[in-house]
């Protein structure tokens, strides 16, 4: 069986980061994306929990059809969400990836692994805006991107829209 390099990485996030749901798959993929620079040619666009691409979850999807990967639904303690991990099936097929691709897959990881789905919809929304910016020109500073990720996130206050602005660019996922 032969896996195209997107499932590959679908399937290297898994196995780095076992029990991850859904929303954590997807923001990790676009981190990689857009903050690393990997060539995946996913086509981002804000949805209700930031960024998203159905393409992320048909090959989530496409690789748990090919037995490679489980995506058990869960419901505990008021929460229901998926818990995402590699099956036997999957040994001998996920590929090792390239040094580069592997040390932006232990970034992401290291960066973003320990955070919530809910913080992980914040953070990835702030580097979408300050993406988008940047890539048209559209000048403005911080202020200017806190407000619009407030319009599209308005269950987060101001201040921790820029804290978590000012993090991102501490740890240089924007700039």
């Amino acid at each position: 069986m032969s896996l195209d390099c997107n499932k590959n990485i679908i399937l290297n996030l898994i196995k780095q980061r076992p029990d991850m749901g859904k929303t954590a798959l997807m923001k990790f993929v676009f981190f990689l994306q857009e903050s690393f620079d990997m060539d995946l040619d996913y086509d981002f666009n804000i949805y209700t929990y930031g960024p998203y691409d159905g393409e992320v979850l048909e090959d989530l999807d496409a690789v748990a059809f090919e037995g490679l990967a489980d995506t058990e639904f869960y419901i505990a303690d008021g929460y229901s969400g998926y818990k995402i991990n590699l099956t036997e099936n999957s040994k001998g097929i996920v590929k090792d990836l390239s040094e580069e691709d592997q040390e932006k897959i232990d970034a992401v990881i290291n960066l973003f692994g320990h955070e919530t789905a809910t913080r992980l919809e914040l953070l990835s929304t702030i580097v979408y805006v300050a993406n988008r910016f940047e890539k048209h020109g559209w000048g403005g500073g911080g202020d200017t991107i806190f407000g619009v990720v407030k319009d599209i996130k308005p269950h987060f206050d101001i201040a921790t829209i820029e804290n978590a602005y000012k993090e991102l660019l501490d740890k240089k996922v924007i700039s």
